[in-house]
């Protein structure tokens, strides 16, 4: 009798454990996740703020080489949240205050002459208006600045009680989801195979490079992929090495057709067990 109870306790808490997410689950999730996002976007931005007041205070090669590290890792919860952007329009309205491309070099700094002399589809690209130490350091300061206060507000949209939480959460639960469908085929698919791939290889244009300046195109690509894979699977991986995880589209589509789960799981798999933390491996 003992071992009924024991096998039938076990069957129950198997059925509950792999039983289907109501479809407001995985929508309430999706705006968790968000949050999440971006408030580490938040975080890092404040961390590289930090290092831009450095390096006005003391124009080191030493704090100009931390300032641009912290640029790096600013970029990397950033692009993780791209795939909010097609799905929502309160992002994608916001989005051009704090990825802004193309943009016209010039107007911001000079180009080295080996960059080239002239361009037409961008000609104030040698303007260099900038053109003095200390206005370059006031453009830095202002523009880093905004950036923290740009992306504290759109932590707060997601955050519980802001605009963007409430409306998918209160919203109908189907129209969440497409929601979440509509941000993850519009990157993948013409924003970032198309736009920001395509164009560049058969341009052979440095213009189409998405991070013209840093050289840190790759891993732009690479982590607006694991943003599109964090939303699948329902889980982030945050900055503090802590994970979020909660019921995702792959839930949701296991219990509907297990087989076409089983595809999408192998089409958002990064190869190599570390490649999370080291994506530059992807690229070997």
């Amino acid at each position: 009798m003992r071992t009924v109870v024991i096998v039938t306790g076990v069957l129950f808490l198997s059925t509950l454990a792999f039983a289907a997410p109501q479809k407001r689950d995985v929508v309430s999730h999706y705006a968790v996740l968000a949050h999440a996002v971006y408030e580490d976007s938040l975080t890092a931005a404040k961390a590289l703020q930090g290092a831009v007041d450095r390096l006005i205070a003391e124009p080191t090669e030493k704090n100009l080489a931390a300032a641009r590290i912290a640029w790096t890792a600013a970029r990397v919860p950033y692009q993780q949240s791209e795939v909010y952007r097609f799905g929502n329009a309160i992002v994608d309205d916001w989005e051009g205050k704090v990825n802004a491309w193309p943009l016209d070099e010039g107007l911001i700094d000079y180009v080295a002459a080996s960059y080239g002399a002239a361009s037409e589809e961008n000609p104030a690209f040698r303007a260099n208006v900038i053109a003095s130490c200390d206005r370059r350091a006031a453009y830095l300061k202002a523009a880093t600045d905004l950036l923290v206060d740009d992306l504290a507000w759109m932590a707060a949209q997601w955050a519980s009680g802001g605009k963007a939480q409430e409306g998918l959460v209160k919203g109908a639960p189907d129209q969440g989801l497409t929601a979440i469908v509509t941000g993850m085929g519009s990157l993948s698919y013409g924003e970032l195979a198309g736009e920001r791939m395509k164009l560049g290889l058969l341009l052979h244009d440095p213009e189409e490079e998405h991070d013209c300046f840093s050289d840190n195109t790759h891993y732009s690509h690479y982590y607006d992929a694991l943003g599109i894979r964090n939303i699948y699977l329902g889980e982030y991986r945050r900055t503090d090495g802590s994970t979020v995880r909660g019921p995702g589209l792959s839930a949701l589509m296991a219990a509907a057709d297990p087989a076409v789960d089983a595809l999408r799981l192998a089409s958002v798999q990064f190869e190599g067990s570390d490649s999370l933390d080291n994506p530059e491996a992807v690229f070997q």
